[in-house]
């Protein structure tokens, strides 16, 4: 089998995206650091790309964040909390006082999440692409069509594909999924 490598040039609008988001949430780091290390980490998943183990926007979403994210632990400048900052006026509460003992576990929502995920991987790689861009991803129909390199149409085609068949397989209503999905915390209001 002959190995093609993704074109890295398709991707690079999803690593602006998730340099973005690491630029909006860690103080200290430059937008264009935080970029260079997202196509870093792109040239790390268009040389290790195995096509028989996962689509390649799975691949590189992972690699892209990995490498901002070390670039981050590599170069740390955001400032660490210590536990015995006080939280209150007195100073008689500290950070640590505020965590609890013992989490509670959501069973339920543990084994929703599992099944999930399980529908999801059933998908093809195109609609599970999709369906993490849009949902997890947080990006726009022409958004993944940039990266895809598909029309805004086909993937809007394709998302409603995939969420039928989710729904299918979960056998739920629309609104019951989606109430699913904000409680296990796939998605948010």
């Amino acid at each position: 089998m002959i190995k093609h490598n993704p074109n890295p040039i398709k991707y690079l609008p999803l690593v602006h995206k998730i340099a973005k988001k690491y630029y909006d949430n860690y103080d200290g780091f430059g937008y264009s650091d935080l970029f260079q290390a997202g196509c870093v980490g792109l040239m790390k998943a268009v040389k290790n790309y195995e096509p028989t183990k996962s689509a390649f926007t799975t691949h590189a979403y992972i690699n892209i964040k990995g490498g901002i994210a070390n670039y981050i632990k590599t170069n740390g400048k955001h400032k660490y909390i210590s536990l015995d900052t006080p939280v209150n006026d007195e100073g008689s509460k500290t950070l640590l006082d505020t965590i609890p003992d013992d989490p509670p576990v959501d069973y339920e929502n543990l084994m929703l999440q599992e099944k999930i995920k399980s529908v999801l991987n059933g998908l093809q790689d195109t609609h599970k692409d999709v369906i993490q861009y849009r949902f997890f991803d947080g990006l726009y129909l022409n958004e993944i069509s940039e990266i895809l390199g598909l029309s805004h149409q086909r993937v809007q085609k394709i998302e409603i594909e995939a969420l039928k068949e989710i729904k299918k397989s979960l056998k739920l209503k629309r609104q019951e999924l989606k109430q699913l999905a904000i409680k296990a915390g796939l998605i948010s209001l």
